[in-house]
């Protein structure tokens, strides 16, 4: 069942479902949160409704006060190359490394998908960005896994997509599609 669909520009949308059946939505459903347009699906965050929603709203909400912007040596790669670098160095034990990216995380996946989804505002504008992100900082590649070192990875890093927000768009999604979920929510 689809629960909203959020447009990000013409013929793309974020699509938010829910394996529910009825009409009754609760807070600890698991959902599914999807980027979708004519050419493909990328899933962006498979968890409990309230906390995709919630974040949504949070991160939305700080894009449209202007708290979300980034400098532009981070621009052109994107925040997803940036997170890939410091999860790596994490991942190598480098723990003075200081996560430059939480403020602009709004979702992720498991290593099924290993998306990584961030809103952030560079020059006044507000973006939509879905990366990649390295599988294989914190697993093993499993056997039939078409495993590439991570140095090769960021060689050939590039985003998914990187998408430029209208405001009233990501005021839709705050304000009048994520209320109205949160408003039909049960417990």
């Amino acid at each position: 069942m689809i629960l909203s669909k959020l447009e990000v520009i013409n013929g793309s949308n974020i699509e938010i479902s829910s394996e529910n059946e009825n009409d009754e939505i609760f807070l600890f459903d698991e959902i599914e949160i999807a980027y979708c347009n004519q050419e493909k699906k990328l899933v962006l965050y498979e968890d409990f409704l309230c906390e995709g929603i919630r974040s949504l709203q949070k991160i939305s909400q700080k894009a449209l006060t202007g708290e979300l912007e980034i400098d532009e040596k981070y621009f052109s790669k994107g925040m997803g190359y940036e997170w890939n670098i410091i999860s790596n160095r994490i991942a190598n034990d480098e723990w003075g490394t200081i996560d430059i990216t939480s403020p602009y995380a709004l979702w992720s996946t498991s290593n099924k998908y290993a998306t990584a989804t961030w809103i952030y505002s560079f020059k006044g504008e507000i973006y939509f960005e879905v990366s990649p992100q390295y599988k294989w900082n914190y697993s093993e590649p499993e056997e039939d896994e078409n495993f590439i070192p991570f140095e090769e990875f960021v060689q050939n890093y590039q985003f998914y997509i990187k998408i430029k927000i209208d405001k009233e768009n990501l005021i839709s999604w705050n304000e009048k599609r994520a209320n109205q979920i949160l408003k039909k929510m049960k417990g």
